[in-house]
């Protein structure tokens, strides 16, 4: 099985992604008593779990996601910093 779903992920990295983004807002919504992490928390861990796996993902890919990953801060954080 684990194999089976290593062979798939090579194949296709983004079903990866999509993967983790699912799980990870998915987790986000239980709370843990008075503590809730949250859909972006969520889809971090969850991410970071799945990436052992170890998928090959593209540099150019991974440069495209860095970029937004950085625009999605500096929009989040831009109006509270000036």
């Amino acid at each position: 099985m684990i194999e089976w779903l290593q062979g798939v992920l090579k194949h296709s990295p983004e079903i990866l992604l999509f993967l983790s983004l699912a799980i990870g807002f998915w987790i986000g919504q239980f709370q843990f008593g008075k503590f809730q992490f949250g859909g972006v928390a969520g889809s971090l861990l969850v991410a970071v779990v799945l990436s052992l796996i170890g998928v090959p993902v593209d540099n150019g890919v991974k440069a495209i996601l860095f970029a937004l990953f950085i625009y999605a801060v500096g929009f989040e954080s831009g109006p509270q910093f000036f």
